[in-house]
């Protein structure tokens, strides 16, 4: 995994809570880039995001742990089933996304 990528992308998830425990094969931070990623890029469903993650399974292994591999659809969704949407608003906030100013011209 990429050292810089733990402090971009991923730290903002740090904080979620696994909802499988201890019991758990694929960290839930490459499941939740994975699917941010696939959704952006237009995915429509599990099954489609498990897709996209393994046409780009080189790229996320690039970056992300992947220790088992691509997550299947059904590992997809039944961690987001699980999820706490209220426990993992603090992601999406607005206080928690640093903007950069582009110069004009770039």
């Amino acid at each position: 995994m990429d050292a810089q990528a733990d402090g971009g992308l991923l730290r903002f998830f740090r904080d979620i809570p696994d909802p499988r425990g201890c019991n758990a094969l694929h960290p839930l931070t490459d499941l939740l880039v994975i699917a941010i990623c696939a959704l952006i890029c237009g995915a429509d469903g599990w099954v489609q995001v498990q897709q996209f993650a393994t046409a780009k399974a080189r790229f996320f292994k690039s970056f992300l742990a992947l220790p088992h591999g691509i997550p299947s659809h059904d590992t997809f969704g039944r961690v987001f089933a699980r999820l706490n949407p209220t426990r993992s608003r603090h992601v999406s906030s607005p206080g928690h996304v640093r903007y950069r100013k582009i110069p004009p011209g770039s």
